[in-house]
């Protein structure tokens, strides 16, 4: 979807020379970059609910202020006037504004019906991006606590529960409500194709969700398998390059024992505060994102090896030597969506501590977290890796395309 928008910014630049590219491509995207602002202040809602779409697990609940057709006109005209008093081009300013209103229409056409007309009004969308679903419910009542809770088919398989309620019927029977007694699980099998039927069972037999309270045990760890998810409580500690650096490059040590702990590549934008019960640092967060991993795989093996840290998140995935570490030393990687930052930090209840604070904002930070999650497991100790799978698909896909074309390797 984003290719979408950012082509219509590119193909603007021709008949809208004097717009820089950077203004073009920001009308384009004006909408999503004002939804995690209003998200934040809770003016809009959205839940991460795993394979909603093929593409995407946000459910989008409402975002009257940024995603309808009265408000991208209004954005429209604020971006738009605002580059016309700043430059008299009218023609760029009414491109602009035109860029603005194009992403409504482009998020129509992709997404499912989340789309408002106007604040409180009917929601619409085509839905071509929604792709392939497979959902599972997940029967909780039965087992014994702290138990895996496997996932096994269910009625509802292939259908889209976005426009209805659904809970188990052993939940039903139980009378379970929002004490976690039942819940429903929503599962997306397989990356790029719709999975067979031998592919499916085998991904239900597989699949399980996990919830979690760290610090956990090497045994825990080891019960993690790709395309699992969890949900963590208790503590997480933030961790980034300068923090990893100072840590094992420099011989540095911190105060915190991360034996058996999660830790999240972040280097979470932050203000002070007064110290109070709810902010006992003197810190509170204002957006905690995940950052790109790749950059820090020299480091997974120190950290779990020298540290005790069993689970890393973070985004886009590690390479051969963290898996191989996970492997020996009993650990995962565990998957963030890109672009969520503003709903991670609703899973941070507070900012319990901080270490290394002369690095900041690449401190070493202590966070409260509850329900923090669903993350997908995407690296395990048994030598999983979606990443590696997918590279697998795309691999074969690209040489069964090349020879449909007659192209020669």
């Amino acid at each position: 979807m984003f290719l979408g928008h950012f082509g219509l910014a590119f193909a603007a630049k021709r008949v809208a020379p004097r717009p820089s590219l950077g203004t073009l491509v920001l009308a384009a995207q004006l909408a999503d970059g004002l939804w995690p602002i209003f998200l934040l202040l809770g003016w809009e809602e959205v839940k991460i609910t795993p394979g909603i779409t093929a593409v995407s697990p946000l459910l989008f609940m409402s975002y009257p202020y940024s995603h309808s057709i009265p408000a991208d006109l209004l954005w429209a005209a604020v971006l738009g006037g605002g580059y016309y008093l700043l430059r008299r081009d009218r023609s760029g300013a009414l491109w602009i504004g035109a860029l603005v209103l194009s992403h409504w229409v482009l998020d129509f056409i992709a997404h499912r019906p989340d789309m408002p007309v106007w604040p409180g009004g009917p929601e619409v969308g085509l839905g071509f991006r929604r792709g392939h679903l497979d959902l599972h419910a997940c029967d909780e009542t039965s087992r014994s606590p702290g138990e895996p809770a496997v996932l096994d088919p269910c009625a509802y398989a292939g259908r889209d529960l976005s426009a209805e309620r659904v809970r188990p019927a052993a939940a039903q029977r139980a009378g379970a409500g929002n004490d976690g007694a039942a819940r429903l699980v929503v599962c997306r099998m397989g990356l790029l194709d719709r999975p067979s039927s031998r592919e499916r069972g085998a991904a239900v037999a597989r699949v399980t969700h996990h919830t979690l309270d760290t610090p956990i045990t090497d045994a825990q760890a080891r019960t993690l398998r790709i395309d699992d998810t969890v949900v963590l409580h208790g503590t997480l500690y933030g961790i980034r390059d300068a923090t990893q650096i100072a840590m094992f490059d420099r011989g540095r040590t911190t105060r915190f024992d991360l034996t058996g702990h999660a830790v999240i590549h972040t280097a979470p934008n932050v203000k002070k505060v007064e110290p109070s019960p709810q902010h006992p640092t003197g810190y509170a967060p204002v957006c905690v994102g995940t950052t790109t991993s790749a950059r820090m795989e020299r480091f997974s093996d120190p950290l779990m090896r020298q540290c005790g840290v069993r689970l890393i998140i973070g985004k886009g995935g590690l390479g051969g030597d963290s898996l191989a570490a996970f492997q020996e030393l009993g650990g995962a990687y565990l998957a963030v969506i890109g672009g969520t930052a503003a709903l991670e930090t609703t899973w941070i209840e507070a900012i319990e501590d901080v270490d290394l604070d002369d690095l900041n904002p690449e401190s070493l930070w202590k966070f409260r977290i509850r329900d923090f999650g669903p993350l997908r497991v995407a690296m395990d100790s048994h030598g999983g890796s979606l990443y590696d799978r997918v590279n697998e698909a795309a691999r074969a896909k690209r040489a069964a395309a090349l020879a449909a074309l007659g192209v020669k390797r």
